[in-house]
């Protein structure tokens, strides 16, 4: 676990470092961005090499990525033509730009990684208990056949990610995650669960606490209590991060939500300080181009969630600059319009990617609600995650007292951004429309992954409520510290150690426990995995392997290197099935008496059949997703035994799962 641990850090951290120090950004925004940064390097390398035909290997990422640091600090260069800046520092900037007290700042560093880890530990860890572990929801096939599909091909483009399926029309699925995962298997000869546990657990402990930190600085000032704060607050909320390590598994966006609060920092910080010199303009904007590349080659969901998070930001910096008096309500008349205006744009172009063609299969794909109105409003407020246990109340009363907080401090975007957030949550886990369709169509109605942003907004609003309540503590007794991070280093512990120990992250802990090590009780099963490491060793590399991948042999080409026909759930299926993938599903066991489907066999090199153990867990239900179902019927040719014409049995464990040789197209 080590070496694939260090090189994961590595990829998410050093390429950004050393393209963001290249254009010439410093303190701590030379860190906090770089995972994106770095995600956005090696995903448009990936999609470049596969145009240009160059191999997707760790040597080629890494001169690819030499030279965009030169052409980043050929930029540097040329803003230098820009005009100087005037003498003088911004003392906002300042604070940003980490010029703060290094004693202290480092101790807060310290304790809020150590409560980062502290929290992976009990979450994630001790719950899957081994890197070689994993959950087996519905979607983690998809997610690991892509990578063994990039690793063997050596093409990472996000542009021919989804071949993987064989299904006809879209190849397009965003694969920068799989892209970082790839490099590690690859790298380090690693399984891919391991490379899998090691991703997870840096964007956990690394990428998604320093993206909270850098939002939050960039909002309150880099000082050591709001370093403290965040760190120790970024991995308690229910609905993200540690929900998205059981739920789906949805990894793609796992990592770019992990990102967004990067990139939210940066447009923040310098949408409301743009009185600096050109140069620095010049900088975010490329800065952030690069971001935006990063997030979307993660999951392009997550920029329409940047979109939503951003809106109010504007809005508000609308009526800043226009001079407007809100309260003795003078001059309001202009920036309403524009901000009219920028939401009736914004509309427009929402309304226009909503009918593309591209995008028809997010958008159409249901989730049905299945609450109230009532139901959804305090599932959000209380910071619940559906239907995987309670409210978290001690976050959700720190919330609120940062709310009133964030009112004092001219924040009213970061509420508005809150509640805007919680609209689309209620809309599209309780109601049923056509304006709730075109809204949500790009989160597939999925109410979970909007429930997910919630706590971008939601940790530094828990920051603005621990230091609001530490700062009243000291005024009500002089007993308490009046200087230092003493008192908030308690109460984040303090807090922590009660969300850990109810609310939201016990059922989840329950269940990424009870998900993620193969026996008897879990979708892919301990016998299954003993017998397809037998399958593995029965047949020649690359003979194709017909199967019915709901019976676990799904996992076969990612852990075992089978060349399975089926790698995913036809829920996953980017495209629409072919006529091939129809033959294989409703006429294998006809081959006998089929030349049709034996010419698609040989098509495919289809030599065999696997055939696995159906039970209540595996084989009959969609996992984790049950109102999707599995139609048996759209399988009917998968159904193979001892008497099925034209089928050798080759090799069976006598629990019902079973090799067989296709002898029926020999000759």
């Amino acid at each position: 676990m080590v070496p694939p641990l260090l090189l994961t850090i590595v990829l998410y951290m050093v390429p950004g470092i050393l393209a963001l120090a290249a254009i010439g950004m410093r303190g701590i925004r030379v860190v906090y961005p770089a995972p994106m940064v770095s995600t956005a390097l090696v995903a448009f390398l990936a999609v470049v090499y596969g145009k240009a035909r160059i191999g997707f290997t760790l040597t080629n990422i890494g001169l690819g990525i030499l030279a965009c640091i030169v052409l980043l600090l050929v930029i540097r260069l040329l803003a230098r033509l820009l005009p100087r800046p005037p003498r003088g520092d911004d003392p906002r900037g300042a604070a940003r730009n980490g010029r703060a007290r290094i004693p202290r700042i480092a101790v807060a560093y310290s304790v809020g990684f150590l409560l980062s880890i502290a929290v992976w530990v009990l979450e994630y860890a001790r719950p899957v208990r081994g890197p070689d572990n994993f959950p087996q929801p519905y979607d983690t096939p998809f997610h690991f056949s892509v990578i063994a599909h990039i690793v063997e091909s050596g093409n990472g483009s996000t542009l021919t990610s989804a071949m993987v399926d064989r299904t006809a029309g879209s190849t397009l699925y965003p694969a920068a995650w799989h892209d970082m995962v790839a490099l590690v298997v690859q790298t380090t000869g690693t399984s891919i669960p391991v490379a899998v546990a090691a991703s997870c657990t840096t964007i956990l402990v690394l990428v998604w606490p320093l993206a909270i930190l850098g939002l939050s600085c960039e909002l309150l000032g880099h000082r050591g209590r709001w370093v403290l704060l965040s760190l120790g607050l970024s991995g308690l909320f229910a609905a993200f991060p540690y929900h998205f390590v059981v739920y789906g598994v949805l990894y793609s966006n796992f990592l770019s939500y992990a990102l967004l609060p990067s990139f939210i920092g940066l447009f923040a910080g310098h949408l409301t300080r743009l009185r600096v010199p050109p140069r620095e303009h010049l900088t975010m904007v490329v800065v952030l181009l690069v971001g935006l590349v990063g997030i979307g080659l993660a999951q392009p969901n997550s920029a329409f969630t940047i979109v939503v998070i951003a809106l109010p930001l504007l809005v508000q910096q609308i009526f800043r600059w226009s001079g407007a008096d809100v309260r003795e309500r003078r001059g309001l008349v202009l920036p309403t319009a524009i901000s009219v205006a920028l939401v009736l744009c914004i509309a427009a172009v929402w309304r226009f990617l909503y009918t593309r063609p591209a995008l028809h299969r997010t958008v159409s794909f249901e989730w049905p609600p299945f609450q109230t109105d009532a139901q959804a409003i305090g599932v959000y407020a209380a910071f619940g995650v559906n239907d995987r246990g309670p409210a978290q109340y001690v976050l959700c009363a720190l919330v609120f007292a940062g709310i009133v907080r964030a009112l004092h401090r001219h924040l009213h975007w970061l509420v508005a951004s809150w509640v805007l957030v919680g609209v689309l949550y209620v809309l599209t886990s309780s109601t049923t429309s056509t304006f709730r369709d075109v809204l949500t169509g790009f989160w597939y109605h999925d109410s979970n992954r909007l429930l997910a942003a919630s706590p971008i907004m939601a940790v530094p609003l828990a920051c603005l409520g621990i230091a609001w309540l530490c700062a009243r503590a000291r005024s009500l007794s002089s007993r308490l510290p009046q200087a230092g991070m003493g008192l908030e280093a308690v109460a984040v512990v303090l807090v922590a150690g009660l969300t850990c120990a109810g609310g939201g992250l016990t059922s989840q802990r329950a269940l990424l426990r009870g998900e993620s090590v193969p026996s008897q009780q879990t979708g892919f099963q301990d016998d299954e995995y003993a017998f397809l490491e037998r399958v593995s060793q029965v047949v020649p590399q690359g003979t194709g392997v017909a199967n019915y991948p709901y019976d676990g042999s799904a996992y076969a080409y990612s852990l075992f290197h089978v060349n399975v026909f089926f790698r995913d759930y036809d829920a996953n299926w980017i495209g629409q099935p072919t006529s091939d993938i129809d033959t294989v599903r409703h006429d294998l066991n006809r081959a006998a008496d089929s030349p049709a489907t034996c010419e698609v066999l040989r098509t495919y090199d289809i030599e065999y059949a696997l055939v696995m153990d159906r039970n209540a867990l595996n084989g009959t239900q969609a996992p984790g997703l049950p109102f999707i179902g599995v139609d048996e019927g759209n399988w009917s040719g998968l159904t193979v035994d001892e008497g099925t014409p034209g089928f050798e049995l080759v090799l069976s464990d006598g629990r019902g799962n079973s090799l067989y040789r296709i002898t029926a197209c020999q000759g």
